[in-house]
Formats: structure tokens, sequence, C-alpha cells
């Protein structure tokens, strides 16, 4: 038996054992634990930091779309979306503007905070 078999084989039968049985949940037996509000968008790639600012270029999403978030308020004060590419594999703060390089095409995107609205308001997280 190789290795990676082996520990396949381990992992599979630890977590038969510890996990509970479908019988147990659905008598009542656990309870679920509130996790807080499920994620609504794609992971993301791209990121970098200027001050207290964070900004985020989303991955998967056509459009993809740049968002700007606050640490200290811990919300998100801007976003637009971008015209082309799926995702960002990166970004940079030069200026005081933001630059996102894209996938699949090798685009580079300006992104320019001083010149962006503030954000329609966002969907509920579900």
């Amino acid at each position: 038996m190789h290795r990676r078999q082996f520990l396949g084989l381990a992992a599979g039968a630890g977590a038969a054992v510890s996990l509970p049985s479908v019988r147990a949940v659905a008598a009542g037996g656990c309870s679920p634990t509130p996790l807080g509000p499920g994620i609504i968008s794609a992971p993301l790639v791209g990121a970098t930091l200027d001050g207290d600012d964070l900004y985020l270029v989303t991955r998967g999403l056509q459009p993809a779309v740049i968002g700007r978030f606050d640490l200290a308020s811990r919300t998100i004060v801007a976003h637009q979306t971008l015209s082309t590419g799926t995702g960002g594999w990166g970004a940079t703060v030069s200026g005081g503007k933001v630059y996102v390089g894209m996938y699949p095409v090798a685009d580079i995107h300006e992104y320019d905070p001083a010149t962006t609205p503030a954000p329609a308001e966002l969907p509920p997280a579900v």
C-alpha cells in the first residue's frame, strides 16, 4: 500500500468515527453552531493595503470587481466593476491610485479612489 492510499484511508476512517450520524442530528442529538453570515461572493486573489484602506479584487466573477474596504470601520466604502478579466492576480498602490493586473487577459486597470463614488446599498448577506 502506498503512503497516500494509507493516509487517505486513515483520514476517511477518522472522519467516519468522529462525525455524528445523520440520525443523531435529525433526532436533535446535535445542535448547529451559528457561524455568522455566509459569503455571497467569490474568493479573492489580488489585494493591496494603503493606510487603513484594503483594496481587494475578486476572482472567478465576470465582470471582476475591485472593492475598497475600510479597516477602521470594517465596511466596504467603494467598489467598481472592471471592464475586462475574470480575476485579478495582483494589485499595488502608487501615487494614490490602485493598479490591478487581470487574468485571463493581460490587462492592467487603474482605479482612482478619489474619483470613485461610494457604492449604492449592497445586498444583504444571506
